[in-house]
């Protein structure tokens, strides 16, 4: 039992560490309790460098901190799980929109975690820039003088 349980660990702790998307484990109050490996190539951190950090330090507006901090609380009375995108303040280089699946995690009922897989989307929102001006376009006219 004691080997199988070791080699179940084993493959758990290669495939977070092979992953490019980032794990985080955040406190109920957004301290971080756990980040991946891949943070060191996905924004320049050190992982073990940043438990106990205030989410906060991760956002490049204070608009998305605000958004964040609601969704937090909303989280904690509500249980429920979803995304969330944001400018992403990496290290040491130019931020870039990330999304996060977060799931909060129970025990007796009540939240003593919330784990977020974060994901960079830049290229995507990139590609879907020509999109919406197109959109815009239609709907609103180049030529109707708006």
């Amino acid at each position: 039992m004691e080997r199988k349980l070791k080699e179940s660990e084993e493959k758990y702790r290669l495939l977070v560490k092979s992953m490019k998307d980032v794990i985080i484990r955040l406190s109920p109050v957004g301290k971080l309790l756990y980040v991946s490996p891949s943070i060191k190539e996905f924004g320049g951190y050190d992982p073990e460098s940043e438990i106990g950090n205030d989410m906060s330090k991760y956002f490049s507006s204070e608009t998305d901190i605000n958004r964040a901090v609601e969704l937090l609380a909303k989280v904690l009375t509500t249980h429920q799980c979803g995304t969330f995108e944001f400018l992403f303040k990496p290290k040491s280089k130019k931020p870039f929109y990330v999304e996060h699946i977060y799931t909060p995690i129970l025990e007796n009922n009540k939240i003593t975690a919330i784990q977020l897989v974060l994901r960079d989307i830049s290229k995507r929102r990139l590609a879907e820039e020509p999109l919406q001006q197109s959109e815009a376009t239609i709907l609103f006219g180049t030529e109707a003088g708006y």
